[in-house]
């Protein structure tokens, strides 16, 4: 029949056992939680790096038709300019001058 003693001690053991069993599960827990850490992250960076890399192909798309339509506009002005006859243009830009002259 065991002692008093040694029943502490196996409880003591028991004890000491389930302390270290736990210690290792709770490293287990965070080795894995570390690694789904870093998978998380490794997945939000490569979503925000697509993010931004469709964000920048839109914009660039955007910029140039916004530059060809003002190309466009230029264009169109530059052709309106161009009906206008000389005469017709130095005799607006006489009236002008002689309008300067008088004032």
């Amino acid at each position: 029949m065991p002692s008093l003693v040694e029943n502490i001690l196996s409880l003591e053991q028991r004890a000491a056992d389930i302390v270290a069993a736990a210690h290792a599960e709770a490293k287990t827990i965070e080795q894995r939680t570390v690694e789904e850490i870093a998978v998380v992250r490794a997945r939000i960076a490569a979503d925000t790096t697509r993010r931004l890399s469709e964000l920048q192909k839109n914009v660039e798309l955007k910029q140039q038709a916004d530059l060809q339509n003002l190309a466009a506009e230029f264009d169109a002005a530059c052709a309106e300019l161009a009906k206008i006859a000389k005469p017709a243009i130095r005799a607006h830009a006489a009236r002008i001058a002689a309008q300067f002259k008088q004032g």
